[in-house]
C-alpha cells in the first residue's frame, strides 16, 4: 500500500518534534506549515540529518543525500509540507510508484 503525502506529512511532523526533544529544545508546535530550518530553535543542518536517518528507519529504506528541507535550487527553505512534498515524489520514483511494505 502506498504511503500518501499526508501520512508523510504526519510521520515527518512527529519525527522532527521527537528529534526536537531528544536534542532538548523546548517543545513548540509543528504544522505542515512549519519551516524547521527558519523557525524551530536549533534546528540545522546536523538535525536534519537526525531527521532523514530517522525517517529511513522508520520507513525501512533510503530517502536520499540531499538535504530535502530547502529546494532543489538551495534558495528556499521548506515548510514539513513541501519536505513530505519531495519525500514522495523521490520514493515513488525510486520504487517505481509502489512503496513496498507500507
Amino acid at each position: 500500500m502506498e504511503m500518501s503525502v499526508r501520512q508523510l506529512i504526519s510521520m515527518l511532523e512527529a519525527t522532527v518534534r521527537e528529534i526536537q526533544e531528544q536534542s532538548g529544545e523546548e517543545p513548540i508546535a509543528i504544522s505542515p506549515k512549519t519551516v524547521p530550518l527558519r523557525q524551530l530553535p536549533g534546528f540545522d543542518s546536523f538535525r536534519v540529518l537526525e531527521v532523514l536517518c530517522a525517517l529511513e528507519e522508520k520507513l525501512n529504506q533510503k530517502i536520499s543525500d540531499e538535504n530535502l528541507f530547502v529546494s532543489e535550487d538551495t534558495a528556499r527553505l521548506l515548510s514539513i509540507e513541501e519536505v513530505a512534498g519531495r519525500i514522495h515524489a523521490i520514493d515513488l520514483k525510486s520504487l517505481g510508484g509502489n512503496r513496498a511494505g507500507k
